[in-house]
């Protein structure tokens, strides 16, 4: 993008990057690497994030080994083994049959040292902790980031502005026609979220489950009729992979934002953001350098703007 959007009459310094889903998990990525430093100022996070529970392929070389065998390819060298794989057709590859936890990734974005530092979440809180020891002990950060990149070194340098967002319904793709006409029966919902509870935590499984069904279940109704059953399976679901790690996500990053920014706080009824009830809108050639992002790229002297939308849609 860099080296070709000033041939679509683009600017360098004004690149917003836009992900949906998975490509919202890995925009949130490349908005916490290192790698990606100086390559855009804007982020659009729709669904998704580099918090949320498929976000990171855990267990990508368990399932890469399975892959090739199922190809009858070798799998006691990785460059074989890859060259193998390569040379299969598409269709063949497609056709595997994966055993993977429901609700998680095979294959995806690793934790790889470099493009990926380390977990996301480490990233964004060791960034907030560095940032708030150098704001609290009046200590000037370093000019420029240390050769190694490491979690502490990040996220300082990474200054973004950041628009994310979810629709009122995140998970409704799990059900049938028929569920979704006539509801679901209680034995269906707590396997649903029996599955859900084992495969995203490790500890406390029982204390979990019984927490969601508190927490989502009406009290106030004697008998809950099938469609509200579905209802609530769905916020859960919704919450679960999607919602709250977004929510935790934007969070974090307006902790950061305000945790360096001291003359006009987010939540300030002076800071422009409250003030101002019309969308920025840039002006083309950076003219708009006082909105969202500017002009000067990331790790330049500016406010971030953090904004959250709920887009009310249900089919």
């Amino acid at each position: 993008i860099q080296e070709n959007i000033q041939e679509f009459f683009g600017d360098t310094n004004n690149v917003t990057i836009i992900g949906h889903g998975y490509g919202a998990a890995c925009a949130h990525l490349l908005m916490l690497s290192p790698m990606a430093r100086g390559l855009f100022t804007r982020v659009v996070l729709m669904s998704g994030s580099a918090l949320s529970p498929w976000a990171i392929a855990r267990n990508a070389e368990t399932y890469s080994i399975q892959l090739a065998k199922e190809l009858n390819c070798p799998t006691y060298d990785n460059i074989l083994m890859v060259e193998c794989v390569r040379h299969k057709p598409v269709e063949d590859i497609l056709g595997v049959d994966l055993q993977a936890p429901q609700y998680l990734t095979v294959f995806g974005p690793i934790i790889d040292g470099i493009l990926v530092p380390s977990e996301p979440k480490q990233i964004l809180e060791s960034g907030l902790s560095d940032f708030n020891y150098y704001f609290h002990h009046n200590v000037t950060p370093p000019a420029a980031p240390p050769p190694v990149y490491n979690s502490q070194s990040v996220h300082y340098i990474n200054n973004y502005d950041l628009l994310f967002g979810v629709t009122r319904v995140e998970a409704p793709y799990v059900f049938s026609a028929h569920e979704e006409r006539h509801g679901l029966d209680p034995p269906k919902r707590d396997r649903i979220l029996r599955t859900l509870v084992r495969n995203l935590f490790d500890f406390q499984q029982q204390s979990i489950f019984l927490t969601l069904m508190n927490e989502y279940t009406d009290w106030n109704r004697p008998v809950e009729h099938p469609i509200n059953l579905l209802d609530s399976t769905v916020d859960i679901l919704g919450d679960a992979l999607r919602v709250s790690s977004l929510i935790e996500s934007g969070d974090l990053h307006s902790k950061w934002i305000s945790s360096q920014t001291t003359s006009t706080p987010l939540r300030s009824p002076d800071h422009p953001l409250i003030q101002s009830s019309q969308p920025y809108v840039s002006a083309p050639g950076g003219a708009g350098s006082e909105g969202m992002g500017g002009a000067g790229g990331p790790g330049t002297t500016r406010d971030a703007r953090i904004y959250f939308y709920v887009f009310a849609y249900q089919v």
